[in-house]
């Protein structure tokens, strides 16, 4: 129960005692750097803010979260590849292998900057000079740009190899050898209360045992572009999930496909996604962004204009660009409403048919089945709080997701286990975000976008 409803019902039970609404908790700066600071609420959860030039916004972040940014550019990118296959990192035994491997890959990923645009290398340069001598601008370009990198490998082997893993127990489907699990949707219009638009956004990744204790809410005034606000950890400089003051919201979920460049990956997915956070202004330019982008990495889009209101899902590969809107019917789809879009971690575009791995998905399929099924049993009603429990709908304990044979091993029936990064539930035309992150059992943070920028 929020506190604002507590507060009214102890206001309707007793009016004499006069008790105060507070609906966000009271605030303190902790740190400043330039125009950039930090605050922390009485629930200990910081907000980020940044501001100015490229290079500004980068040094601010990498002094004020020095440490996350030494430990992620580091520690996280040692264990990132441990944790997508599950096991953990033995330094003794990995380390000499594996430090030669990320020296491969920082290599293809300075091979690949070229597509990066000069102000987010600038940026780039800022976090590691703020953050110290032992952060370089090679570790945090590793650091945004290497998911894709892996991803342009790993995909093309588990499509090799997947067939023979499928043979042992437990591995039946991708779910278990490689558990992505992003989910996304955008309902509004006749699907929600008062016709304004929810984009859910699930960011489920692998945070090797400690990224939950970093992940941050970061709200950003650069010099060019529009302000925007997002949840993010230490180091990144492009953006996984956000919302601009134009009303425009975007994410991204992983997909796991043939059709990509080995050791390309061009723009890479962070920077595709801050791209339309910054700069677009409407739905169409936002998917624009995303059409013209040099990438060559699959993955799927939610996009969402609050202003219209309207949204779009779409599916890409190196060689292929599909849009889903809410008016299309495919025969893989069931959000069959006319102001409601949904994905998870498989292409449904009849555009995208051979590819992807056409093998391995139920996971994908189930979590698509069960959200959207949610969503349709409760079109029309859908207010900010079912939309909200809607997008959380893997908050544990999900005994239909734990009795799933498809459910991702790193998900228990514990209430107080670790986000898998985060879930966040957008009100683009309000400019408000409300994020779940660190873990289940901490409260949700709350933002209005309007105010952390001082917008009248």
């Amino acid at each position: 129960m929020s506190l604002m409803v507590v507060s009214l019902l102890i206001l309707a039970i007793n009016p004499i005692i006069g008790v105060s609404v507070v609906e966000e908790p009271q605030r303190t700066v902790i740190a400043r750097c330039g125009e950039g600071y930090l605050v922390e609420d009485a629930q200990g959860n910081q907000i980020l803010h940044l501001k100015g030039s490229p290079y500004e916004m980068g040094y601010q972040q990498g002094v004020l979260l020095s440490e996350g940014v030494e430990r992620v550019t580091h520690e996280y990118l040692d264990r990132f590849l441990f944790a997508m296959i599950d096991i953990d990192f033995d330094g003794s035994v990995f380390g000499p292998l594996w430090q030669f491997g990320r020296k491969i890959l920082a290599e293809i990923c300075l091979r690949n900057e070229k597509y990066i645009s000069e102000e987010y290398r600038q940026e780039m340069r800022g976090v590691a000079d703020g953050a110290g001598d032992s952060v370089t601008y090679e570790d945090v370009l590793t650091l945004n740009e290497g998911t894709d990198v892996i991803s342009s490998i790993g995909y093309l082997l588990i499509s090799a190899v997947y067939w023979p893993l499928s043979l042992i127990p437990g591995m039946s489907s991708l779910e278990s050898l490689l558990p992505i699990a992003c989910n996304q949707f955008a309902v509004f219009g006749e699907g929600t209360t008062d016709g304004r638009l929810f984009h859910g956004r699930d960011f489920m990744w692998f945070i090797a045992g400690f990224l939950q204790d970093y992940t941050i809410m970061r709200v950003a005034e650069p010099d060019e572009g529009y302000p925007f606000i997002g949840v993010t950890f230490p180091g990144l400089v492009g953006i996984y999930e956000g919302m601009n003051t134009q009303g425009i919201s975007c994410g991204m979920d992983a997909v796991t496909a043939r059709d990509c460049k080995p050791l390309m990956c061009g723009e890479c997915t962070l920077f595709v996604c801050r791209d339309v956070v910054q700069y677009a202004s409407t739905l169409e330019e936002g998917i624009e962004t995303i059409r013209k982008a040099p990438s060559y990495v699959s993955w799927i889009y939610g996009i969402s204009d609050g202003k219209i209101p309207d949204a779009a899902i779409i599916e890409m590969s190196a060689g292929r660009f599909n849009i889903r809107r809410p008016q299309d019917l495919y025969s893989d789809q069931i959000e069959e409403k006319s102001c409601l879009v949904a994905t998870t971690n498989h292409y449904i575009h009849p555009g995208m048919d051979g590819a992807f791995m056409d093998y391995g998905l139920e996971g994908s399929e189930w979590r698509y089945n069960y959200m959207v099924g949610k969503l349709i049993q409760n079109y029309s009603k859908i207010d900010v709080n079912i939309a909200r429990d809607t997008i959380d709908y893997l908050h544990p304990p999900n005994y239909d997701y734990l009795k799933s044979e498809y459910r991702s091993s790193r998900y228990t029936d514990n209430p107080s286990q670790a986000v898998q990064v985060s879930i966040s539930l957008f009100d683009p035309g309000n400019l408000e975000i409300w994020s779940l992150y660190g873990y289940y059992d901490r409260p949700w943070v709350h933002c209005s976008l309007k105010e952390e920028i001082g917008m009248g």
